[in-house]
């Protein structure tokens, strides 16, 4: 059965213009209600891409015209400009991701299709499990943005702020002042649903990371099963079992490779995606906590506390919000371990340390089987010239260890424990050549 693990987002990015319709089967006909349906998608994405590609130039040319053209500002320059981020990285993050979601949606259902390719090996409950996930991640970033938008609201109006004159128009813009239900139709219209379906884009690339991280744990599990066999086993097994273990590891090496190339597709997908996203949001976790740091309005506790909650929500969608893609590079060493332990619990079960013995010196025979990086050579004259299972394991860690399963942000980070961010070697060798 084929589930959409990630239907609410599909179904959000398709109303908006974005992707194909979850049950668009009439758009595999050249028909004139699937062109009319293309193009109203079309319309409706370049207006939001428009529209928001607008306030963000209007808003970035706002804070850099009143920056240069005020001269009340008792902060450093330096501090000023930090702190005048955040109304720029908040309507620029929505643009951002959507467009370059809209520019790749061809790949957008290239990688929709290998996913729910790979998936079909699962039962139907891992898929409900992965697509109940999809919902709660909605209703919670859409709850969590409710909030912050909400308050930032509520703190700049007449609720919590003593109104500073009588007038009505309080959002001004160069020479122009809106009034709020202005101010209210035009930037939650605009900037704030494009930051919500924008987070939508970002939640199918966490899914779509928890569908991998799947499919590497089934293999993991399998090999832990594999090794607490041998482990308990006799010392030789017969040549069925060898004969099944190794079609086991070919099955294994055929799913994990299939993850990799799902893997590439994601990483090309939303790599620039993640870039984006994560450098947005922490110029908006930075702005908001530099306004806090250098708050004078002791008496008003409103400000504070919504640049306080403001820092705190994007720090967690720059940190908390990407853990799958470090779990699931702590998976793969995960593996390599247990192919590790796996390879040297056969041979400890099929061949004894005296009858290689009796073929090499001792020193051989230590360094053959006390070190991981040398391996014993099965094509030359070892007892274990016929276990067929040594050689596909010795194959799929080797396999593993030269294709990792980290997610990379542009091709120049990848998420990993030590930071959130690792720099790749090859992007820095890339910017060396460059310089």
């Amino acid at each position: 059965m084929d589930v959409d693990v990630v239907s609410p987002q599909s179904l959000l990015c398709a109303l908006a213009g974005y992707a194909s319709m979850p049950t668009a089967k009439i758009l595999q006909k050249p028909s004139r209600k699937a062109r009319a349906l293309h193009l109203l998608q079309l319309s409706i994405s370049a207006i939001f891409l428009l529209a928001g590609t607008a306030v963000t130039f209007w808003t970035v040319s706002d804070v850099l015209w009143r920056i240069t053209n005020s001269s009340k500002f008792s902060t450093p320059s330096f501090i000023t400009v930090i702190i005048n981020v955040w109304p720029c990285a908040y309507p620029l993050r929505g643009a951002v991701v959507l467009a370059v979601f809209a520019v790749n949606r061809s790949s957008w259902r290239s990688l929709h299709t290998s996913i729910h390719e790979l998936l079909l090996i699962f039962p139907p409950k891992s898929t409900r499990k992965l697509r109940s996930l999809s919902w709660a991640m909605l209703f919670l970033t859409a709850l969590l943005h409710t909030v912050f938008t909400t308050f930032s609201w509520l703190e700049s109006e007449l609720v919590l702020l003593e109104r500073d004159n009588s007038t009505l128009f309080h959002y001004c813009y160069f020479h122009t002042c809106l009034s709020l239900e202005e101010m209210l139709s035009f930037w939650v219209g605009l900037t704030d649903v494009s930051f919500i379906l924008s987070q939508q884009v970002i939640v199918c690339g966490i899914v779509y990371v928890l569908c991998l991280l799947t499919v590497l744990q089934s293999v993991t599990r399998n090999l832990q099963g594999e090794l607490t066999n041998w482990l308990k086993g006799t010392n030789v097994e017969p040549r069925s079992k060898d004969d099944d273990l190794s079609r086991r590891v070919k099955h294994w090496m055929c799913v994990y490779m299939d993850g990799q190339t799902c893997l590439h597709q994601l990483n090309g997908f939303f790599g620039w995606i993640f870039l984006a996203a994560v450098g947005l949001d922490f110029a908006m976790a930075l702005g908001s906590g530099a306004d806090l740091l250098i708050s004078k309005s002791a008496s008003r506790a409103a400000a504070p506390a919504r640049d306080a909650w403001t820092a705190c929500l994007f720090l967690t969608y720059t940190t908390v919000l990407y853990l799958p893609c470090v779990l699931l590079l702590e998976e793969r060493n995960k593996l390599i371990i247990l192919l590790r332990h796996l390879l040297w619990g056969i041979k400890r079960r099929t061949i004894t340390l005296a009858e290689v013995a009796a073929e090499h010196k001792n020193s051989e025979v230590l360094s053959t089987f006390c070190h991981a990086e040398k391996e014993p050579d099965i094509r030359q004259g070892h007892q274990l010239n016929g276990c067929t299972a040594v050689a596909e394991l010795q194959n799929f860690s080797l396999l593993v260890q030269q294709n990792d399963f980290s997610v990379e942000v542009g091709g120049l980070f990848v998420f990993s424990r030590s930071y959130l961010f690792t720099v790749r070697p090859n992007s820095l060798g890339k910017f060396k050549q460059s310089a």
